[in-house]
């Protein structure tokens, strides 16, 4: 028996050999960088990962009681890993989380990572439904897209319900094939899974609608759109229920907080319209892919579409655009909650890909192969220079190391978010102003510590913002500028943990620039948000009483 089933395994591996070797080229760019920054924390959001999980063990339950995402999936996933951890290591899980929690955190981004690299194996089998050669190029186009590259090394949600789209729409390709419960089951409890993590989730019940609809209507089982949307209905709440009671048991703090997600003002990120979001998000992804990736789109589009490919279920490559389209109702936009509308432009490109190449041969083919080149060292320079800033020191933990070594501390600076003593969010900037001027009433601050993670939001909408640009503008003109770390010529976008450039959506453009920023930044040293450290004036203290 174990014979047989090792015969078995090897020739899957060897079958499938190529895929796998994607996927660890993936996993190895997803997780190469998962100790960025630690132990100290860097990144703003991770807590609303890892503290909920925390708690719920000390709790000694499953129940997760945060409503934010609301990000119960990861949440329960982390708990078991987190025991798990403490298990391998033997090191009591108190003991982890009261003096060594930088090891809980590296364990919920490589949870993060094998979300990422799965998604590769998603991307692969929903190619893999026209042809195997769609298939490895849809794996690659996962593992080399930049963004991806850069949130899948963070404890957050953004990656995992990537992988729930993928998941999502394999089991749609294969529903539209043969509809019946088991499909139609396992559509439903992905959904579940997508809602117990973030919210728009409940977009994908759209999706699952217009699917049961065609197929009813394609087979003319027209009882089938109540019979088969009821149980999805059902089945959808059931799998909640089961994956969370909380959310249905605290549903006033469920709406309070999802309330809170769509409101219409957060700095940095509002105020653009339904259409100025989708704009957004479409010119995100094309300075991400190119525009010479966004024809492959066009040709696939073309392939499944106007030469009329005779299987209807294609049409759910295009549900992550039903994603794309109702999250620009929301008022916000974030770079990180566009992961999971990048499915359908780069599964649909692979195809357009596999086309150009079956419809090409002889001279042509080197064209095509001299295109894909450029594509390819495109989508490598962006993944690189997204990679770089995780396996470097960042500016924040550098520039602590300066603060202890010239009697900088918490007690005599005023200090920003993301700064040394304030590493993933919260300020100290007591300033007292005076017509145009700034002043300071407690003799005992002696320096100001800014970051571009800051003064570039404000900045950026300077004239929504002008008595804040003033406030920089006073700063740079008065106090005297004492260090500078990082590279201010890079420094010109309003994240801030991502590398700051200003990417484009033309190939070459878009190389030059990411070569640049990888040679600056690997002769730098180090990267992150500008800081800058100022020194008070003896003029701009209040006098003494």
């Amino acid at each position: 028996m174990f014979k047989v089933f090792l015969n078995s395994a090897i020739t899957w591996i060897i079958s499938h050999w190529q895929l796998l070797l994607i996927t660890a080229i993936g996993g190895v760019i997803f997780m190469a960088g998962a100790n960025w920054g630690l132990p100290v924390r860097l990144h703003p959001d991770e807590f609303t990962i890892t503290q909920p999980t925390v708690e719920i063990i000390k709790n000694q339950t499953f129940l997760p009681n945060t409503f934010a995402y609301p990000a119960h999936t990861i949440i329960l996933i982390d708990s078991l890993v987190y025991r798990l951890v403490s298990l391998v290591a033997n090191i009591p899980l108190s003991e982890l989380i009261a003096n060594q929690m930088y090891i809980l955190v590296l364990a919920s981004r490589i949870v993060t990572g094998l979300f990422a690299a799965s998604s590769v194996i998603m991307a692969y089998m929903i190619g893999l439904q026209r042809n195997r050669s769609t298939a490895l190029i849809s794996a690659l186009l996962i593992v080399f897209f930049p963004l991806f590259t850069a949130h899948s090394h963070y404890a957050t949600t953004d990656i995992p319900i990537t992988f729930f789209m993928l998941l999502f729409i394999y089991f749609a390709i294969l529903y539209f094939r043969s509809p019946d419960y088991i499909r139609l089951s396992l559509l439903s409890v992905t959904i579940a899974l997508f809602i117990a993590t973030k919210y728009p989730g409940a977009i994908l019940c759209a999706a699952l609608a217009i699917t049961i609809i065609i197929c009813s209507v394609r087979d003319k089982r027209y009882a089938n759109i109540s019979k088969h949307g009821g149980t999805s209905i059902f089945l959808i709440l059931l799998s909640m229920f089961i994956i969370s009671p909380n959310l249905f048991i605290k549903y006033k703090a469920v709406i309070k907080a999802f309330t809170l997600e769509a409101r219409n003002y957060h700095l940095g990120a509002d105020e653009l319209g339904f259409i100025g979001n989708l704009f957004y998000y479409f010119m995100l992804y094309l300075s991400s892919s190119g525009i010479l990736l966004f024809l492959f789109f066009l040709l696939g589009c073309y392939t499944l579409w106007i030469k009329k490919e005779r299987f209807i279920g294609w049409i759910a490559l295009f549900y992550s655009f039903v994603y794309w389209l109702c999250l620009s109702y929301i008022s916000l936009h974030w770079e990180r909650w566009s992961l999971p509308m990048w499915i359908t432009p780069l599964l649909i490109s692979a195809i357009g890909i596999n086309s150009a190449w079956a419809l090409l041969d002889g001279k042509r083919r080197i064209i095509l192969l001299a295109v894909l080149s450029v594509i390819a060292i495109n989508l490598l320079m962006g993944t690189m220079a997204r990679l770089l800033p995780f396996l470097l020191p960042d500016t924040r933990v550098i520039a602590m190391e300066y603060c202890k070594s010239n009697g900088i501390s918490k007690e005599n600076a005023f200090y920003e978010s993301y700064t040394p003593f304030s590493p993933s969010g919260g300020s100290r900037m007591d300033f007292l102003r005076a017509g145009d001027k700034y002043f300071v009433k407690n003799r005992g601050i002696e320096y100001v510590i800014l970051s571009s993670a800051m003064y570039n939001r404000y900045y950026a909408e300077r004239q929504r913002y002008p008595k804040q640009a003033a406030f920089y503008d006073f700063l740079a003109s008065n106090f005297k500028l004492i260090k500078r770390f990082g590279n201010p010529s890079e420094r010109t976008t309003v994240t801030h943990y991502q590398p700051s450039i200003r990417y484009s959506a033309f190939e070459g453009i878009n190389i030059y620039r990411t070569i640049s920023y990888i040679a600056n930044t690997l002769k730098l040293g180090y990267d992150g948000p500008e800081l800058l450290f100022y020194k008070v004036p003896e003029e701009f203290y209040l006098p003494n009483e």
